[in-house]
């Protein structure tokens, strides 16, 4: 009987004598035989284009400490497709001028980020298609979005409007999770202490993973929207322990580049989210869990000013703070930690920008007028008869 050894052991890329070091751990796990393909290990080609192994030097090294290894080396030589045939043979034992047909890890790897065709000859159906699964194409990936910044700085305007054109090219589902909405439906129970700030920016990175599971449930069980939310909360309540800006061209390597974005949706968050480590708990949460199709956490930051969402408070909520009638308000008596560094993905502001230049960017500029036309030759003079 045999036992196929699955290590999760990080790439060195040193080659032969990163061979020698597989087979001594495999060895001490119990392995009698273990095989080796061609350049294992290797680092791939140097700066002057050429391999940096030769293609069989970690099975000679390997075969060199045979005795000393006490397990036996299974040699696979690089095989090629044969289309006139229909089968495959090892690359040396290929006539010369025989057509042959290869794709390489590069490539398929590339093929799969792009959505390219993998032949049938390559692999089977079924395993090209859990590999569809597993790496997704860019464009359908999912991501996550969340706008932080203060009341009344534009985050659910700039969401709004970003999900009008996400829905217009298509290919994706969006989904908002507004800040007030957010504290309504999922964190209703939630005040607004540091601590309770931070269990609501966690809890909205656990659902921008999850929530299209539950969408699909409440859908399968006509379930109404205020259920949906109150499961968001009962599962999230054990899990809160611990170029001009614009957003087009941010996604842009996922456009054309925990369930709803593992399942290749667009989540748009617009909290607030004051403090560092409650931002880096939630990207944390969603790239952890994400996936490869959904593993993708943007942070913006809308640093518009004090002044500007004063004046956008169609509330009244700065008023009222600065009376003393709210307490703990960000941005009056309790702080905002502006993301910074390499924490803040894009920073953008509506003092100098409108909605439609942060969402797609800002307008080309006008071309040039055309030169003035040259004046017209004179005419010449007539003489007279």
């Amino acid at each position: 009987m045999a036992h196929l050894a699955l290590l999760p052991l990080a790439m060195r890329m040193a080659g032969p004598r990163e061979a020698v070091w597989h087979a001594i751990i495999r060895k001490n796990f119990g392995a009698t035989h273990f095989i080796v393909g061609r350049d294992h290990a290797g680092p791939g080609k140097n700066s002057a284009g050429a391999d940096f192994y030769g293609p069989y030097d970690a099975q000679e090294l390997v075969s060199s400490f045979g005795d000393e290894l006490a397990i036996e080396m299974v040699p696979f030589q690089q095989m090629s497709y044969i289309p006139e045939t229909d089968e495959y043979m090892p690359r040396d034992e290929v006539p010369k001028g025989t057509v042959t047909a290869d794709i390489s890890g590069t490539e398929l790897r590339r093929r799969l980020k792009t959505g390219g065709a993998i032949p049938d000859w390559f692999s089977y159906e079924a395993v090209v298609k859990v590999l569809r699964e597993s790496y997704p194409a860019r464009n359908k990936q999912g991501f996550t979005l969340l706008l932080s910044g203060l009341h009344g700085s534009g985050k659910d305007t700039i969401a709004r409007a970003l999900q009008v054109v996400l829905n217009q090219q298509g290919g994706r589902s969006v989904s908002l999770l507004l800040g007030e909405t957010v504290r309504h439906e999922l964190s209703a129970e939630l005040g607004f202490s540091e601590e309770d700030r931070h269990k609501n920016v966690q809890r909205i990175g656990f659902v921008a993973v999850r929530r299209r599971r539950f969408r699909a449930r409440a859908r399968a069980r006509s379930a109404p929207s205020l259920a949906l939310s109150r499961a968001f909360r009962a599962l999230t309540t054990a899990s809160v322990e611990p170029s001009p800006p614009s957003l087009l061209p941010l996604l842009s390597s996922l456009s054309h580049q925990a369930e709803l974005t593992r399942a290749g949706a667009a989540v748009i968050a617009t909290p607030t989210a004051p403090f560092a480590r409650s931002r880096a708990a939630a990207r944390e949460i969603v790239e952890r869990t994400g996936g490869p199709s959904g593993g993708t956490f943007f942070l913006v930051h809308v640093a518009s000013s004090l002044a500007y969402c004063e004046a956008h408070d169609r509330q009244g909520l700065y008023a009222r703070a600065r009376a003393g009638e709210i307490k703990g308000f960000t941005g009056v008596d309790a702080p905002y930690e502006a993301p910074q560094g390499k924490e803040v993905d894009l920073t953008v502001d509506l003092d100098t920008m409108t909605v439609p230049e942060v969402v797609h960017g800002p307008s080309p500029p006008p071309p040039p007028p055309p030169p003035p036309a040259p004046p017209p030759p004179p005419r010449p003079l007539l003489r007279p008869p």
